[in-house]
């Protein structure tokens, strides 16, 4: 664990209250100016995968992933 972890991990919620609150503040302004509901939702989601990296996103697959997976079949030869 990196020595400054400690400390870091107190501003992990007020970091992320401030993505989702710049995320909502950009879907509220999509709407605000004409864009359909369900394309504000989508680039609102997209921006929201570029601050973040893709981190919920790459969790919820492999959320999904578990869910779904099958083991291989064996190849017989």
């Amino acid at each position: 664990m990196p020595a400054n972890f400690v400390r870091a991990h107190r501003m992990f919620p007020l970091v992320g209250a401030a993505i989702g609150g710049a995320v909502g503040l950009l879907f509220l302004g999509m709407r605000a100016i004409g864009v359909p509901d369900l394309a504000a939702a989508a680039l609102a989601l997209g921006a929201s995968a570029i601050l973040t990296g893709a981190l919920h996103e790459d969790g919820l697959a492999d959320v999904a992933d578990g869910f779904g997976g099958w083991p291989r079949p064996r190849s017989e030869a």
